[in-house]
């Protein structure tokens, strides 16, 4: 080989080595990446799933009318509270009332004939026979009247439980048949229906598991899951959940009103949380960006629970590193950045 060739060959790696190492001089000369970041924090977690539900009593009773009439009065207004056994309809039922008169008028004759026979038979002015006679005519006249009473007594509707009347169907004046309703009623001891789709249920929403009801902004009630219907409402396809606020609770509920429902699927304490944007390839490899100094490292993590823009996030941390929320598609391990830390932003 010729002093010229070798001159070419030299020249040739010299060519290929120096844009190399221009390469990594460039890289280590360039100009930071600007992160915003955060601090991972303890928290309190919780999974959970919101509904809206309305205020029921746990006891509701429809009043029907047992016979017909016009209604005479009734006392009681929407809303009010009633005692057990007090009169919560009067129908007026001349016909009845005029049976009524009738059996006991038939019943004072017969009886009274009953007893005059009584006194001949002890004169022996009578036959045995025949006093026997107007005994059970006496018996059989007592009886019609008992009936006549007990058809003119279901003229009054009384109150089965003791609790509120929550709707008045039919009003003072009105002509009713049987079996028309009159009233609904309803216990003081309230629970909430929520309709709930299939799906949540197989979520976990069950029997027994805990719940929060959302009255307003400052007053979340304890709850409990008490009930699930067994069948589906068509076509909605959804269950009715029932839940009782826990005992003492209740003072702040009313029938009727809606509430916020919050199930809570699960719950974890002193959980290591990340911002939720400082997560990157969640549905795969999952990961954060650890900010040391002036470079970023990448490092798994197992995410958990979601809540209110936090998600757990497993991983060893010291304490001390924070993470980057932003510009997280152009980092990778190593890449120098300038870090600014959020909370220094917002001031």
């Amino acid at each position: 080989m010729t002093h010229r060739s070798h001159i070419l060959i030299l020249a040739a790696a010299v060519a290929f080595i120096v844009p190399a190492c221009a390469d990594t001089q460039e890289n280590d000369t360039a100009r930071p990446l600007a992160v915003r970041t955060q601090s991972p924090e303890r928290r309190d977690l919780s999974e959970r799933i919101d509904y809206l539900g309305t205020v029921h009593s746990a006891t509701e009773l429809q009043v029907h009318a047992q016979l017909q009439g016009s209604i005479v009065s009734m006392p009681f207004e929407e809303g009010d509270a009633v005692r057990k056994g007090a009169t919560l309809v009067r129908l007026g039922a001349p016909e009845i009332e005029a049976a009524v008169d009738r059996a006991r008028a038939e019943r004072d004759y017969w009886c009274r004939r009953s007893e005059a026979d009584e006194r001949l038979l002890a004169s022996a002015a009578i036959a045995a026979d025949q006093v026997e006679a107007g005994r059970r005519a006496c018996a059989n006249a007592e009886t019609a009247w008992r009936e006549a009473e007990a058809r003119l007594g279901k003229t009054v509707e009384r109150a089965p439980v003791s609790g509120m009347l929550l709707r008045r169907f039919a009003e003072t004046g009105q002509n009713v048949m049987p079996g028309q309703p009159l009233l609904l009623l309803g216990s003081g001891d309230l629970v909430v229906h929520v309709g709930v789709v299939e799906e949540d249920l197989r979520r976990g929403i069950a029997v027994g598991m805990r719940a929060e009801l959302v009255v307003d902004a400052g007053t979340r009630l304890p709850a409990r899951v008490v009930e699930i219907d067994a069948v589906a409402a068509s076509p909605s396809r959804t269950y009715t959940v029932k839940l009782r606020a826990d005992d003492g609770a209740t003072l702040a509920l009313r029938h009727g009103i809606s509430v916020p429902v919050r199930f809570l699927l699960r719950a974890r304490n002193d959980a290591i949380a990340v911002p939720v944007r400082a997560l990157v390839d969640r549905n795969g490899d999952a990961a954060v960006f650890l900010v040391r100094g002036d470079r970023v490292l990448r490092q798994r993590v197992t995410p958990g629970i979601e809540d209110d823009g936090w998600v757990e996030a497993s991983f060893p941390w010291n304490g001390r590193d924070v993470v980057a929320v932003t510009n997280l598609a152009a980092l990778s391990d190593s890449v120098r950045v300038l870090a600014v830390a959020e909370k220094e932003i917002k001031r």
